[in-house]
């Protein structure tokens, strides 16, 4: 049995091929299955383990790493490929595990984000 002493478990790198100590895929997913959150941040050069990682919690990504993910309705600066959200951490704070989630597809032809 594991036990979790944190709330929240930030991946903010991802290209990283294997963890350290006993912290493994299983782990992770353990953690979030435990009710816990994940903030994971991830580009076209994302590693296997963090897409796996991803695909898991219920997101799914293009094959192509030129994809993008473009939102003509909540944009910040003029930029559409900049999300402005004021309640993304309260979102993010409030889910319930990978298990509880529907997946949630991007493919490389969305105009705009589209809610999971």
């Amino acid at each position: 049995m594991r036990v979790f002493i944190d709330k929240l478990f930030f991946l903010f790198s991802p290209t990283v091929q294997k963890f350290g100590g006993s912290l493994d895929l299983n782990s992770v997913l353990g953690f979030v299955d435990s009710g816990r959150g994940l903030i994971l941040a991830v580009d076209g050069s994302a590693s296997e383990l963090v897409r796996e990682i991803a695909t898991e919690c219920g997101v799914d990504f293009d094959e192509d790493s030129r994809a993008v993910v473009i939102d003509h309705g909540s944009f910040a600066n003029g930029d559409h490929m900049l999300i402005a959200s004021d309640d993304f951490i309260d979102f993010m704070m409030s889910f319930w595990g990978r298990k509880n989630r529907s997946s949630c597809t991007i493919p490389r032809d969305w105009s705009c984000i589209q809610s999971c």
